[in-house]
């Protein structure tokens, strides 16, 4: 009797299990690249801040497309990706940056399930079907110009003329194609280069001297070390090398450029771009449609500093700005 009691017990346990895990929100967020990357993990550290609850499961699913920049690549990771999607049936799935957007989100806009929640986008939402779709909803990538212009009018108040530097990856098309739409006076671009090798990198950083004030630096992962190779440049290596080898200052745009040892960045505020898909995902659970939470576009910058760097330039940063970093925890001693 007692065998018998235990076991109907074992089996309601089960049954209860199955129910409760059945009836969880499964959602899957599908970042661009590997976990390492700071952009990525300041994300993800984000979300994992907000989203877990009791009626939740979080999966994260890499495509590495950082690291491996190559369309192939990029298309198997996409299927892989989708068959994630389809065994795992999310009912809610997170893209992140550009690759997520095209070779995994944009295949289920208009669809019942998943719902797309997306963050990280520099492309035109367009691009990916989500303008008017009724599952599909985020925020847009967009770098805080004014910032820069004001960052650079304080620290280097003689400065009028830089370069904007990065790789040629899909992510740096389309913050240069955003970036010739801005409006940047008084400061002037004179140049805005998309460089595939370490090579053409150090000839356009050592003929730039004496002819601009500093250098804009964005992207800089999918740098080859030749033009005949497919080994991608450490992107530290590239801003070791260049600080190395020029006295012009220069000023990135996301936190990774201070971690590899850039004096600053005015950046996109990660935090953000995590905030406003998990506090729509929670709206959303609660009954609120989709249709009712608007697409959203980048409003908030973070500030990283290198103290050694700041120091070695003689750069009188305004104390609001140091301030910032600081109580983000994005200040870097050398």
């Amino acid at each position: 009797m007692k065998k018998f009691f235990l076991y109907i017990f074992i089996m309601v346990f089960i049954a209860f299990i199955g129910f409760v895990t059945s009836s969880r929100n499964r959602i899957l967020v599908i970042h661009s690249y590997h976990p390492d990357y700071q952009w990525t993990k300041e994300i993800t550290d984000q979300i994992n801040r907000i989203l877990p609850s009791s009626d939740i499961d979080i999966s994260y699913h890499y495509m590495d497309t950082k690291r491996n920049p190559g369309i192939e690549f990029k298309k198997k990771a996409g299927e892989e990706a989708r068959r994630i999607i389809f065994e795992w049936d999310p009912d809610i799935i997170i893209p992140v940056d550009d690759n997520a957007q095209e070779f995994v989100a944009k295949h289920y806009v208009g669809q019942e399930r998943p719902k797309i929640f997306f963050t990280g986008v520099n492309g035109d939402p367009e691009r990916y079907g989500y303008i008017g779709a009724k599952n599909a909803t985020g925020i847009l990538e967009r770098t805080p110009v004014n910032s820069i212009i004001d960052v650079m009018q304080h620290c280097f108040p003689n400065a009028k003329k830089f370069i904007h530097l990065s790789d040629s990856s899909i992510t740096s098309q389309l913050i240069h194609k955003e970036y010739h739409h801005k409006n940047w006076s008084p400061l002037v671009c004179t140049k805005a280069l998309m460089i595939d090798d370490f090579d053409e990198w150090k000839k356009e950083i050592l003929e730039a001297e004496g002819k601009v004030d500093f250098f804009l630096y964005t992207h800089y992962h999918t740098i080859k070390r030749t033009a005949d190779s497919e080994e991608i440049v450490p992107p530290r290596e590239i801003i070791q090398w260049s600080i190395k080898h020029t006295n012009i200052p220069g000023i990135g745009n996301w936190g990774f450029f201070v971690k590899d040892g850039g004096m600053m960045s005015i950046a996109v505020s990660a935090q953000e771009q995590a905030d406003i898909p998990c506090f729509y995902i929670k709206r959303y659970l609660r009954g609120e449609p989709i249709s009712e939470l608007p697409i959203m576009t980048t409003k908030k910058y973070s500030v990283y500093l290198n103290r050694f760097r700041i120091k070695q330039a003689n750069v009188k940063l305004p104390m609001v700005y140091t301030l910032l970093a600081e109580i983000s925890g994005h200040v870097v001693e050398k």
